[in-house]
C-alpha cells in the first residue's frame, strides 16, 4: 500500500464543537484532496456503559435532531478545552445519567468513522454508583432505562440499538467483563 504524503491542510469551517478541514494530498504521483472532521477540542470523545450489578447497566434514550428520533445509547460525549479524558467521563455520567461513579475502569480505544473523521472515543465502564441528579444542556432530553445484558444484547441484535458507537463500545465491555 501508498502512503499518502500531505501537502497542505485547510480549515474550511470552525465552530465551539467541530473542525471541518481538507487535506491536499499526493500518493502514486497524484494530487488529490480528501475532507473530514475533527473536534474542536481534539480529536478524542467518551462512551461510558454504567453497570449497576453483574447483569443490570444504566442505558439513555435521547432524541437525536438528525435522525429526528428517539435513540437507545449509552452515555456519550465530547472532552472539553483542557480537560482530561477520565473526568470528561466522568462528568458526562453525571449530567447523563445523575449518577456519579466511584469507579471508572478504562476499556479501550476505537475509531469513531475513520473514513471522515479523526475522532478517536475513549471506553470506560462505570461502577460503585451513587444516585445524584441529572444536569442536562439546555437540548437535552435525556431518560434513563435499566437494562438486563440480555436486553441489550436483544436491542442490539433487533435493531433498537443502532448507534454504532454505542454498539462498538458495547462489545468492548462485554469482552471486558466475559459476559
Amino acid at each position: 500500500m501508498s502512503l499518502w504524503h500531505t501537502i497542505k491542510t485547510e480549515v474550511i469551517l470552525e465552530n465551539q464543537y467541530l473542525r471541518f478541514l481538507v487535506d491536499e494530498f499526493q500518493v502514486d504521483g497524484k494530487i488529490s484532496k480528501y475532507f473530514y472532521h475533527t473536534n474542536a477540542n481534539g480529536n478524542s470523545a467518551i462512551s461510558v456503559f454504567i453497570q449497576k450489578d453483574r447483569n443490570t447497566f444504566y442505558l439513555i434514550k435521547e432524541y437525536r435532531y438528525l435522525f429526528n428520533q428517539v435513540l437507545l445509547t449509552n452515555v456519550q460525549g465530547s472532552i472539553e478545552k483542557n480537560e482530561e479524558v477520565i473526568d470528561a467521563a466522568k462528568r458526562e455520567v453525571l449530567e447523563e445519567s445523575g449518577y456519579e461513579s466511584n469507579k471508572l475502569i478504562f476499556i479501550g480505544v476505537h475509531a469513531t468513522a475513520p473514513s471522515f473523521s479523526k475522532e478517536k472515543t475513549h471506553v470506560f465502564l462505570a461502577k460503585d454508583l451513587t444516585l445524584k441528579s441529572q444536569n442536562l444542556d439546555k437540548t437535552e432530553d435525556i431518560q434513563v432505562v435499566e437494562m438486563s445484558v440480555e436486553s441489550i444484547n436483544d436491542a442490539v441484535k433487533n435493531g433498537d440499538i443502532w448507534d454504532g458507537q454505542a454498539i462498538a463500545g458495547w462489545y468492548m465491555v462485554k469482552n471486558y467483563l466475559g459476559l
